[in-house]
């Protein structure tokens, strides 16, 4: 049996010590990541969570082809997060002590108009740790010193190919050569100006389309960004499975993401799970609740029960998951 962890951090030395690097003696920080690491082990309720995505965007820029935005069989609820409600729960996450932020879900955090302000608003309120997924074409010099100076820890960048042909294949409307010039203005930027943040960390999809290029894209990044990491393909969308593993899943299996995270969608919709990209199952309003009555609410705790049980098929947004890490697999 093995585990359905998706994340594969390479050079997990050096990476870490990219990270101390940046971070510094800083003892709240070491304790959240301890927090969050022994709470992807052991199902253990905490008074608030540890992390929470706010889904600035549903919409997206791009039209890839692992991703339902480029699959016109499905149709996603699209929008721009209400600025006040982004505060409000920014608010909520300073007072009730939560360790980290991540502006990150169905679409392109960029997309945003107020991306600046809000991610300034969260690192004055005292968050330790906050980031944000994006595909990196918008990450023009001007927007990026403007996301930079605003205390933003951590970018995460999708880049899904070493070559153009394959990164435009797969990342329909995307430019490559356009990604490239962003990532490395980013990289020489931070250098210039002589700061350890934010950390940079590339991700890429492994799939039958690109994974031939897998290797390459270790070397051409492996010593210019913080953190590489290779992606497990999930198969979210309703297309044919592109996986390049041949396991076969025997059985369901405990899911850390409840004990852990809180998403809240572009909507202000509460989800136990940032891979609930239909919102089958909401736990909450963050419009007219806090995101601690969410955390300890009834529908949220159902939701554990069950699937500690490993009673997946009770919960609408668990019971056909497409994300590894909810199986056990051979």
């Amino acid at each position: 049996m093995s585990s359905g962890n998706p994340y594969h951090e390479l050079n997990f030395l050096k990476s870490t010590w990219n990270k101390f690097k940046a971070v510094g003696m800083n003892p709240g920080y070491f304790t959240y990541r301890l927090k969050w690491n022994l709470l992807g082990r052991y199902p253990i309720r905490t008074r608030v969570p540890t992390h929470v995505d706010i889904e600035l965007s549903s919409f997206c820029n791009l039209r890839c082809t692992m991703c339902p935005h480029g699959d016109d069989g499905q149709d996603i609820q699209k929008g721009l997060i209400d600025y006040d409600v982004a505060l409000k729960v920014i608010r909520e996450c300073e007072e009730f002590g939560v360790s980290s932020l991540k502006f990150s879900g169905r679409g392109e955090m960029l997309l945003h108009p107020r991306f600046e302000e809000i991610v300034a608003s969260a690192k004055s309120a005292g968050i330790l740790d906050v980031m944000f997924n994006t595909n990196g074409l918008l990450l023009t010099p001007e927007r990026a010193r403007s996301v930079m100076d605003s205390g933003v820890d951590l970018i995460i960048i999708s880049i899904d190919g070493a070559t153009r042909e394959t990164y435009e294949k797969i990342r329909v409307d995307g430019d490559y050569d356009t990604l490239l010039r962003n990532v490395e203005f980013i990289i020489d930027y931070r250098k210039k100006s002589r700061r350890t943040k934010p950390l940079i960390r590339l991700q890429f999809v492994k799939m039958k389309d690109n994974i031939h290029e897998f290797g390459m894209f270790r070397e051409m990044w492996k010593d210019k960004v913080d953190v590489l990491v290779g992606l497990d393909y999930s198969n979210r969308s309703s297309r044919e499975d592109r996986s390049v593993s041949y396991r076969q899943p025997v059985g369901r299996a405990w899911c850390p993401h409840p004990w852990r995270r809180l998403t809240v969608t572009s909507s202000g919709t509460a989800l136990m799970c940032c891979v609930d990209w239909d919102v089958k199952y909401a736990v909450g309003d963050c419009r007219k609740e806090t995101i601690f009555e969410i955390w300890n609410g009834k529908r949220i705790e159902h939701g554990r029960r069950c699937i500690k049980a490993l009673e997946h098929h009770k919960i609408p947004s668990c019971r056909d998951c497409f994300a590894p890490i909810s199986y056990r697999w051979r």
